[in-house]
């Protein structure tokens, strides 16, 4: 044991040698060359296949890749009746152009920063207004903000002018600024009462946005620099501290967006609500009082004799013997929910569920609050500095705001020691890392993986720089374009190289499709996905065991309140409500993150729980009914309404030894439910090719 704790004190310590520069730290190769579809294919490491997909799997493809959903049987057609030598481009600034191609692209910047519209930890309490920072995500990436000022207004959204917001007025400005600093909010926070120790949150937070701002941004893991130098990558603990100390004044805030009459009148609304809700909040009580006495009264006479005597002695004058020993049965006489429940009689509960079922019906009609803007604002200075082993009462030298010493070679001196300066220095053209980062996320979405290998988006000393060449053009086109992402998606989705088989240097596509994904192409088949953009996340019906999971210890009803109108519940995945410690099974089950790490890609398991859901949960097999009953719609005859399916679901014409299976499984009493089942548990569903 001595030998091992003496490996792992060494392996702690500093690292004292100079750490060699990454490739990925150095400037761009700069690529001389006309710009075309053929780019691509033309700084491929080995000349690519020529081997093309078909037709309409490449058309599924970039359904999947631009928009998140697959393609209806309409547009399948009209794809197919385009003119070959216009079709590719045409159909790519048309999804472009899509709302849909927003909502699908923000995914993956929102996987990168954690975005949750609750704080995690054990209370996970919500965070009301975090929604209009995802909402102002999709929007940028359908406006095609450039990237440039993406990140800027992220950074210091907040010491921005309107002169930085083309187009809107300076009002709106300041409000889009405001909503874009939320970006140092997304990680978990640990908000509960108590006492809290106020240093040590306030470090926390700063580590979150710390580590948001490497990851995202720049591609490192910077936050393992936090307690000692990084043991992979050129970057210090001095370089750590000097980075956050950029951030070190700022302060969580939710800034009021509405005016004051529109504030007043929606206090208005709620008072009036909560004025209807209290008469029955009120009787609630009456039912509920005195059977929390009875429960009372009940454990109390389970209690040891020598206790029950302790409790009747006045608190005043008993010993601190005597208060220890109630101290040690205070939980055997705590009062849980259940309890209650176990004391109401049967008409009690009746009366009692047609109450709380009025009061749920108040509390949806309930109004959000009024608008706020969740960001941080500017506090006061401070003197930041690093911390030994990143211990908060451990404080070392003073930490002045800087930027890393290894990328000083690369990019220009920023004068400034604000978030504007940090910002303006992760946005210049000479970094290295924040182009590159960017388009190495665009390109793994089209083809599976990045262009940085093995570690993805670890653009630290691991990266392998055998695709640096292409990387850098992209990267180069990037910033040559305005910093316009969709120049970036358009000039990838039309490469030959998109329509192969495979890249070299990239292992051969086969992306099955992301939990959002699967639920959105699900709800789009069966004709039930409900359009809306934006607003609140969406609280969905879940299985009683799921809400279990939910922190209370009072009554669990009317904790989760799902929407007043079903069709809200089949809102695209990305408006669902994002509860750190509450997933949706099906999400969950197909690699949604778990919020709480910075996620660059997905995971792609395989596992039971996937099947079992897909198969059995009563969401599914609803999903399948529907969708068989509009594949009866399609035609009179049995050969129509299979071939609809496989229109709707694999989104191309079935095989004849497909066709003669689906046929015979169409002939029993539920066979376009259940051939719709089967097919949405198999490859051909489950991966976009």
């Amino acid at each position: 044991m001595t030998l091992i704790y003496s490996i792992l004190l060494i392996s702690l310590q500093p690292t004292t040698d100079e750490q060699p520069i990454p490739w990925t730290f150095k400037p761009r190769i700069q690529i001389a060359m006309a710009v075309s579809s053929q780019s691509i294919d033309s700084l491929a490491p080995t000349k690519p296949s020529l081997t093309e997909i078909s037709t309409s799997a490449f058309f599924r493809r970039l359904s999947f890749d631009m928009r998140g959903m697959p393609p209806s049987p309409e547009e399948i057609q009209e794809f197919l009746g385009t003119p070959e030598k216009d079709r590719v481009v045409r159909w790519v600034n048309r999804f472009l152009d899509s709302p849909a191609f927003g909502e699908k692209q923000a995914q993956s910047w929102l996987d990168a920063v954690r975005f949750a519209e609750t704080n995690g930890f054990e209370a996970d309490g919500d965070r009301p207004h975090a929604w209009r920072y995802r909402d102002w995500v999709i929007e940028a990436m359908n406006l095609d903000m450039p990237y440039d000022r993406f990140i800027m207004a992220q950074i210091a959204g907040d010491l921005m002018g309107p002169a930085d917001f083309p187009g809107l007025s300076p009002e709106e400005a300041r409000k889009q600024g405001l909503i874009a600093t939320g970006f140092h909010r997304c990680g978990p926070a640990h908000m509960v009462s108590g006492n809290v120790d106020k240093a040590q949150l306030r470090n926390e937070f700063l580590t979150e946005a710390t580590t948001t701002l490497g990851s995202a941004i720049l591609g490192l893991t910077i936050q393992c620099a936090r307690c000692h130098d990084h043991k992979f990558d050129p970057i210090t603990q001095d370089d750590y501290y000097r980075l956050q100390a950029f951030l070190a004044r700022i302060e969580p805030t939710d800034t009021a967006l509405a005016t004051a009459a529109d504030t007043a009148a929606l206090a208005a609304i709620r008072v009036s609500i909560e004025m209807r809700m209290a008469p029955i909040r009120k009787t609630i009580g009456q039912i509920d009082e005195p059977a929390r006495k009875a429960a009372l009264r009940a454990k109390i006479a389970r209690l040891p004799t020598d206790v029950r005597k302790v409790m009747d002695i006045p608190t005043a004058k008993r010993t601190a013997d005597e208060t220890a020993l109630l101290q040690r049965f205070q939980p055997a006489i705590k009062v849980e929910w259940d309890d209650v429940i176990a004391q109401l009689s049967p008409s009690q509960l009746k009366t009692r569920s047609e109450l709380k079922s009025r009061l749920v019906e108040l509390l949806r009609s309930m109004p959000p609050p009024s608008a706020h803007a969740w960001g941080v604002k500017e506090g006061p200075a401070v003197v930041h500095h690093l911390l030994k082993r990143g211990q908060v009462n451990a404080q070392g030298p003073v930490a002045a705001p800087g930027f890393p010493e290894a990328l000083k070679g690369s990019v220009p001196p920023v004068q400034g020691n604000d978030r504007m300066a940090l910002a303006r220095w992760l946005t210049s053209p000479a970094n290295p890392l924040t182009a590159r980062v960017a388009v190495n996320r665009i390109w793994r979405q089209y083809f599976g993986s990045g262009l940085v290998q093995p570690a993805e988006d670890d653009f630290g000393s691991r990266a392998n720089p055998a695709q640096q060449k292409l990387l850098d053009f992209l990267a180069q086109e990037l910033v040559r374009n305005n910093w316009s992402t969709k120049a970036i998606h358009r000039l990838i989705a039309t490469s030959a190289a998109y329509r192969g088989t495979e890249f070299p240097g990239n292992a051969p596509r086969r992306r099955r499709l992301t939990s959002e994904e699967i639920r959105d192409s699900v709800q789009f088949i069966s004709g039930t996905l409900n359009t809306r953009m934006g607003g609140p996340g969406v609280r969905i019906t879940l299985e009683p065991e799921v809400l279990d999971l939910i922190f209370t210890e009072a009554e669990p009803d009317g904790l989760w309140l799902t929407p007043a109108k079903k069709s809200e519940e089949a809102r695209r995945s990305v408006y669902l409500l994002a509860k750190r410690n509450v997933k949706v099974p099906l999400l969950e089950a197909f690699d949604q993150p778990d919020l709480l790490n910075p996620c660059s890609k997905r995971p792609d398991s395989t596992h039971a729980p996937q099947a079992l859901i897909m198969w059995n949960s009563p969401w599914m097999r609803d999903q399948a009914r529907l969708t068989g009953k509009r594949a009866s719609l399609a035609g009179p005859t049995s050969d129509q309404q299979v071939e609809a399916l496989f229109l709707y679901i694999y989104n191309r014409p079935s095989t004849p030894a497909e066709r003669s299976l689906a046929l015979n499984a169409a002939k029993s009493s539920n066979g376009l439910t259940d051939l719709a089942l089967a097919m949405y548990n198999s490859n051909g569903f489950l991966y976009a090719d």
